[in-house]
């Protein structure tokens, strides 16, 4: 009996033993596999909502692999943080991010921020009449613009931060302003890449085979015929205010100034004087003095709410025969020699002649001068504009003449 007790303690201790191990060994696998499967992917989860939080403008790298629950759920977060930032934009992204609380709380009721920046609104010319001609198809129009609009203000250190509908608007911060990712610049090389996107938009748009096969629609060519598609630009540089727009139930990012509205009035002058391009006197001033000498000044005016009166600027946009990206050979290092202006030098100057002319009160001298070099380009819209303002007033300066007028209309 002493024996068999032996042996029987001897058993239980290695069945003891056996099971301790097999505890163990069930212990380390269960929290291998729980950590890889459960714990691992929740801290991820955990990690990647901190950083879309903290910084929304980061890249968010595609998921490779993974079919389980907590997979699915990472890549579906990852395209919510990619739509978000492609919805918001740049500086949207930017701002929704500052208003977000230390709990993810959106709270709109905060201050914006003020910072100095180049705004440029942009519209599509002739749109209503598009969008009745094109029904659905209008969808696919718009954004093909866009497409080539933000592409250009992107790869042109802008941020694209507005679509409304038939306009665009276009943000370049100013030295100081910039984000971590821009870096910093110059204030002229700010100007100067924000006009040759705009340049580059319109030469862009000329050449697209997909709008102009677009705008041969039928009804299109009805309403508008020869129709071809072209935007307005509007250049202005200022202050603005910066921050979220709405409430919790519907929210934008964007920006509140009388900088924003000078650009949008400008953009609505382009049609009025027949150019592709308008520039107020503060932005052509932060111009590099190699772009400045490849723009023109066409007035001097006040525009409808505003009695400060500022000379206005134009580039004369090239016209193109490229019916591709590829043929327009946009990345070419010097681009404004690429797409140099379509007017001379020497009718830019004797074009200039004439506007001082015209603001000194000599308005006889002004308009012989506009007759002389009108052989030259008798389409040009500012020269056509200059003349008939000085036929409507007998080509006598008015009396109270003080070197500007009145744009009335907005």
């Amino acid at each position: 009996s002493e024996l068999y007790a032996h042996t029987q303690s001897i058993v239980s201790i290695v069945q003891t033993s056996v099971l301790i191990c097999l505890v163990g060994v069930s212990s380390y696998l269960f929290k291998r596999d729980a950590d890889r499967i459960v714990i691992m992917p929740l801290l991820n989860l955990a990690r990647l909502v901190q950083r879309m939080s903290d910084a929304p403008l980061d890249p968010i790298t595609e998921s490779v692999g993974g079919d389980s629950e907590t997979d699915l759920v990472e890549q579906a977060l990852k395209k919510f943080g990619r739509l978000l930032q492609i919805g918001f934009g740049d500086a949207g992204s930017e701002i929704i991010g500052k208003n977000l609380g230390a709990h993810g709380d959106l709270n709109p009721m905060i201050a914006g921020k003020k910072m100095e920046a180049i705004f440029v609104f942009a519209s599509i010319r002739k749109f209503t009449a598009c969008t009745e001609c094109l029904q659905e198809d209008v969808m696919v129009f718009v954004n093909s613009i866009a497409e080539i609009v933000h592409m250009a203000v992107k790869q042109n250190h802008g941020v694209p931060n507005k679509n409304m509908g038939d306009a665009f608007l276009l943000v370049w911060r100013l030295p100081g302003q910039q984000t971590s990712q821009s870096g910093e610049a110059s204030e002229s090389t700010v100007a100067d890449s924000a006009l040759k996107a705009c340049v580059r938009v319109c030469v862009e748009v000329q050449a697209s085979s997909d709008l102009a096969k677009t705008v041969e629609h039928p009804k299109v060519q009805e309403r508008l015929p020869g129709y071809r598609v072209s935007l307005g630009f509007g250049l202005h540089s200022g202050w603005g205010i910066e921050g979220a727009i709405g409430s919790t139930l519907k929210i934008d990012a964007s920006y509140l100034s009388p900088s924003v509205n000078m650009a949008s009035r400008l953009d609505s002058g382009t049609s009025q004087f027949g150019v592709d391009i308008l520039m107020s006197e503060i932005f052509y001033n932060q111009l590099s003095p190699t772009i400045q000498s490849l723009c023109r000044r066409i007035d001097r005016v006040t525009l409808k709410g505003s009695k400060q009166p500022m000379s206005l600027y134009t580039y004369d946009v090239p016209a193109v025969d490229a019916v591709s990206d590829y043929e327009l050979a946009l990345d070419c290092p010097e681009f404004f020699d690429q797409f140099c202006p379509k007017t001379s030098s020497e009718y830019r100057r004797r074009f200039d002649e004439a506007v001082q002319s015209y603001l000194d009160g000599n308005w006889t001298t002004a308009y012989e001068i506009l007759e002389k070099i009108r052989h030259h380009r008798a389409d040009d819209g500012p020269a056509s504009v200059l003349r008939e303002v000085i036929k409507g007033e007998r080509f006598q300066a008015p009396l109270d003449w003080k070197g500007y007028r009145e744009l009335t209309r907005k």
